[in-house]
């Protein structure tokens, strides 16, 4: 099937099955946040002071922990039900260098911290604190249950700590079927409707005649016309020669005498009375029969 052919509504109807079917199939790989190492986020850091250490402290200008993006996931609270927490998903350095090529060298690796929600600093924040500014009680103000995303944002204000936070994980159902209506509904068929019809939307097209309504005539009877068909003096004739008969006037219904036939049958010996006998035949490497002619006589000794 071609892709022209399908109308924006087909385009509209497949971007939902996509929106609904691909958000679900992630939720169901999402709720496993077990072990040493998770896929799509890299290795587990389970000790919240170095966390947040690494946040704060810095080698050669870069954080300890750097490129951090939140996620919010849903995970299995142990009493057959749902808890909210943050995946802290990043690069981690653990101070200690490594030798590559006989040098010594700092190396970063995909890690992440599970902070759980309402989310407590092991770090004094007070530490921060300035002339004007006083990050723990700016931390306080977050409320009864505050999130690592308060912390982060503490951080930054303190540290200058940048994150980001995944905000189309949040609803992975509404930002799913969102973003595939607009890209499988909206714009995938406006990029069809230009590159076939050159257009942004599809060409009218001609309306087909509605049959709603109308009824068919009622059957009638068709009768064959009867073919008349007047026998004339010609077919008398040709039947009475084919029958070698003589026409008679009053067989013919008209003024004319008889005429008898005088064709009779072919004399072979007439047809040779003017010629002399031919004799024909084929040679083994003749095509067709030719005409056979008498040795011509030798002369005598």
């Amino acid at each position: 099937m071609q892709l022209a052919a399908l109308k924006r509504w087909h385009w509209i109807v497949i971007a939902i099955a996509v929106g609904l079917i691909v958000p679900a199939v992630r939720q169901a790989f999402n709720d496993d946040l077990s072990g040493d190492y998770v896929s799509g986020f890299g290795f587990i850091l389970t000790d919240q002071d170095r966390f947040e250490t690494a946040l704060a402290q810095e080698y050669q200008g870069r954080r300890l922990f750097k490129d951090i993006t939140v996620y919010p996931r849903w995970v299995e609270d142990g009493h057959h039900g749902k808890k909210l927490v943050h995946v802290v998903a990043g690069k981690y350095w653990s101070g200690r260098e490594e030798m590559i090529d006989g040098k010594p060298q700092a190396i970063w690796r995909q890690t992440c911290f599970l902070a759980p929600v309402p989310y407590r600093p092991a770090t004094d924040l007070g530490q921060f604190n300035h002339a004007g500014a006083d990050y723990a009680k700016q931390f306080a103000a977050a409320g009864a249950k505050p999130t690592v995303l308060d912390f982060l944002g503490t951080m930054h204000a303190a540290c200058g700590v940048t994150y980001t936070y995944a905000w189309w994980d949040a609803h992975p159902m509404v930002t799913g079927l969102g973003g595939s209506l607009l890209l499988i509904g909206v714009i995938w068929p406006t990029i069809v409707n230009l590159l076939a019809f050159g257009t942004l939307t599809r060409p009218p097209e001609a309306k087909a005649l509605s049959l709603w309504g109308v009824k068919a005539p009622p059957k009638r009877q068709q009768q064959a016309p009867a073919q008349s068909y007047a026998r004339t003096n010609v077919d008398d004739e040709l039947e009475a020669a084919m029958r070698g008969d003589a026409v008679t006037e009053k067989e013919s219904g008209g003024g004319s005498t008889a005429r008898p036939l005088s064709a009779g049958p072919l004399d072979p010996a007439a047809a040779l009375a003017n010629g002399d006998s031919k004799e024909f035949g084929a040679d083994k490497d003749d095509f067709y029969p030719t005409e056979r002619h008498a040795p011509a006589p030798r002369p005598h000794p």
